[in-house]
């Protein structure tokens, strides 16, 4: 099991700027340079998948937040 705390101090205490934005929108286009994407549910699926969790969602500012991954069993 993993435990991460974003957004806590010493991490990230306020919520993004505008430059922290545009640098996710850069790093997601970047993974996805090639592909096409014929619907939405399509699109979704590649920010589930294939983006990390700082790319496709935000943390800090007002409160922190505790992400929490357990293993997966094969």
């Amino acid at each position: 099991m993993r435990v991460r705390f974003w957004g806590t101090r010493g991490s990230i205490p306020v919520a993004a700027g505008g430059q922290i934005i545009r640098e996710k929108i850069k790093r997601a286009l970047h993974l996805a340079e090639g592909r096409r994407f014929e619907n939405e549910d399509q699109i979704e699926r590649f920010i589930d998948e294939s983006l990390d969790f700082p790319i496709r969602y935000g943390y800090g500012g007002d409160s922190s937040c505790v992400q929490i991954e357990g293993a997966t069993s094969t």
